[in-house]
């Protein structure tokens, strides 16, 4: 009597029986996910059509501003992305560590400080 043998993976996933009807099959995500990726992917886009519906209108007017040269003008866009890139990571492990709803908080703080003392050094 000859030992039964097992079939190979290919003849496995070929077999119609293996496979669950489309009817049978839960969703994807779950409504959690579903909302998470939503919103995410909204955040995203509206962060990037922002920058790049800016990126046009910004350069041409920026040639008209006084000793303005198209190195300036790459530099103001470029130290979006340099800023983006250098402080992404540290930020992201700092909220870890921390906690979402601390850290920025405290962020968001210093920033409205930073910005109020600028402009009022600006303005008087």
């Amino acid at each position: 009597m000859m030992a039964p043998t097992e079939p190979s993976p290919v003849e496995v996933v070929q077999k119609p029986s293996n496979l669950m009807p489309k009817s049978d099959r839960g969703p994807v995500f779950t409504p959690l996910e579903s909302r998470s990726i939503l919103s995410l992917s909204s955040i995203m886009f509206f962060r990037m059509f922002g920058l790049f519906l800016v990126l046009p209108v910004f350069s041409l007017l920026a040639q008209d501003l006084e000793d303005a040269t198209p190195l300036l003008i790459g530099l103001a866009f470029g130290g979006y992305g340099l800023t983006q890139a250098v402080l992404q990571i540290p930020f992201g492990i700092w909220s870890d560590r921390i906690g979402d709803q601390s850290s920025w908080l405290v962020f968001y703080c210093s920033l409205l400080a930073a910005s109020s003392l600028l402009l009022l050094t600006i303005f008087i």
